[in-house]
């Protein structure tokens, strides 16, 4: 009899298992989102809010906005969240985005280390701050990975005609922008990164060189990928609802991030951010 009721027994609780671990009904969606996204938190928030009103489960690869673009031009996923304005055009242009909408905007800021070997004060523009950075010969953090704010930064170098290269502080790191930041206070060196990362990321011994410049306003959008099923769709309109909006601005209200809505901005292609 024993050897009987154990295999039952366990066969019981395996089926009681599978079943737990995933709710019938919940559909499933996979979307590339970055790394500053999931930083701040607001990755989570978008995550719980779908599946509380969508019965979605939103599977995200967190990646710079380089690799996501490739996952969008591949099929590999069916929405994006990005903040590359050029290559937001490209995917639009090549008509791999069906819909694409600006959802939140920040700033970039030049961060570094207390003692501030370049001498940066506050008020010059973000191309002299850089200028100034690779002119000292000073040590600067690049996240050096296709994300959002390596391309903002290679359009910096490229203004001011400079390649980073040659200083011999220029290093490229290749990581996360939290990781980025925590290599920047560890090396003492100046590095880019957003409001809302820095916001999060405690680390006292960096601080903002309080430049300034029209390009620095760091816009975050969001791509319906053409051919886009019914989760992604339902995702798409519940990002964009109001309730979504006070789920985030409760976030917002918790941790102190910071960022402003884009207000009226348009819902479907051509649409420039």
């Amino acid at each position: 009899m024993r050897s009987i009721l154990i295999p039952s027994l366990i066969f019981t609780l395996g089926s009681l298992i599978a079943g737990c671990a995933e709710e019938p009904g919940i559909g499933h969606l996979e979307i590339a989102t970055t790394t500053s996204v999931e930083s701040s938190g607001l990755l989570e928030v978008i995550r719980q809010e779908v599946l509380r009103t969508e019965r979605v489960s939103v599977d995200p690869f967190v990646v710079g906005s380089g690799k996501a673009f490739g996952m969008a031009r591949r099929r590999t996923v069916e929405l994006v969240i990005t903040h590359d304005p050029e290559g937001e055009a490209a995917l639009r242009r090549d008509g791999v985005a069906e819909r694409q909408r600006p959802l939140l905007a920040n700033h970039f800021v030049l961060v570094g280390p207390r003692s501030n070997p370049a001498g940066l004060v506050p008020g010059l523009t973000i191309e002299e701050a850089m200028e100034r950075v690779h002119r000292t010969g000073s040590d600067f953090t690049s996240r050096a990975d296709q994300s959002g704010t390596h391309a903002f930064e290679l359009r910096v170098w490229a203004a001011v005609g400079l390649n980073p290269h040659q200083n011999p502080g220029y290093r490229e790191m290749g990581q996360s922008m939290s990781a980025l930041l925590r290599s920047a206070a560890e090396l003492e060196a100046y590095a880019l990164t957003d409001e809302a990362t820095f916001a999060m990321s405690g680390r006292p011994n960096l601080v903002s060189m309080r430049v300034k410049g029209d390009g620095m306003e760091n816009t975050y959008v969001v791509s319906l990928v053409a051919g886009a099923g019914a989760a992604a769709r339902r995702t798409w309109d519940r990002i964009f609802s109001p309730g979504m909006r006070a789920a985030i601005d409760r976030h917002a209200g918790e941790t102190g991030l910071t960022f402003r809505w884009i207000e009226g901005a348009g819902s479907e292609p051509p649409v420039v951010p």
